[in-house]
């Protein structure tokens, strides 16, 4: 039957290098957790999720509810929701895009439920933001329906855990700019470990299941990432 309760979830920035990616393992991790079904869609050519989950898979590191596919044409991203959705193959798909602008955007938008914007705390960072976020405004203007778009959310990301007064004073101007969730993606060394190992989930049950006390202490950090 059908997954009516099928989740697609879009990140977009108009930035290389704004977290994409990391947001979206971060949201992987979380949701295989919860033994969520998980389907990634990579239409970055640069791969970055689709070789992580490769790297994964050859470090017998893979995770049985992710399936991580690279999409070279827009349209193909139609079809894959489509047979997730009438097979009910995954509970969430992911899709991961350039860090550029393009009218690929608009074709990835209406695919989606929700869009994810990661920001960074920096003042170029912002500034490119909103033109993520005046992309989004403009797609919601030419839209025939626009209460049929995605809801559009800003997640500040790689946030300092000991923050400076001038970080202060981005996170005040960011939550008045954009639509910012109240979860801040913070700058752990968690996520790179996510990176060579697996999903956080599994390598923080890992860790806690180890013999050496001292690698049990840092399951905890992952828990929390």
């Amino acid at each position: 039957m059908p997954n009516d309760n099928l989740v697609v979830i879009g990140a977009i920035a108009r930035k290389g290098g704004a977290g994409k990616t990391t947001v979206l393992k971060a949201l992987i991790s979380a949701c295989v957790a919860s033994d969520k079904r998980c389907l990634a869609l990579d239409t970055d050519p640069q791969r970055a999720l689709f070789d992580w989950a490769e790297q994964l898979k050859r470090t017998g590191a893979g995770h049985p509810s992710l399936v991580v596919r690279h999409i070279e044409r827009t349209d193909q991203i139609e079809e894959e929701i489509a047979a997730a959705f009438e097979g009910d193959t995954a509970d969430f798909v992911f899709i991961d895009t350039p860090g550029e602008g393009g009218d690929w955007a608009d074709l990835v938008a209406v695919q989606c439920d929700h869009i994810i914007t990661p920001i960074m705390l920096s003042d170029t960072d912002m500034r490119i933001g909103q033109q993520t976020l005046e992309w989004f405004e403009r797609l919601k203007a030419r839209a025939d329906d626009p209460t049929l778009l995605p809801k559009h959310h800003a997640v500040l990301n790689r946030v300092r855990l000991k923050t400076t007064k001038g970080d202060e004073e981005l996170l005040l101007r960011a939550t008045e700019l954009f639509p910012v969730i109240n979860t801040l993606i913070l700058d752990r060394n968690q996520y790179v470990e996510m990176y060579r190992h697996g999903v956080l989930h599994d390598v923080a049950r890992q860790k806690a299941a180890d013999r050496n006390a001292l690698v049990r202490v840092h399951a905890k950090h992952l828990f929390e990432a």
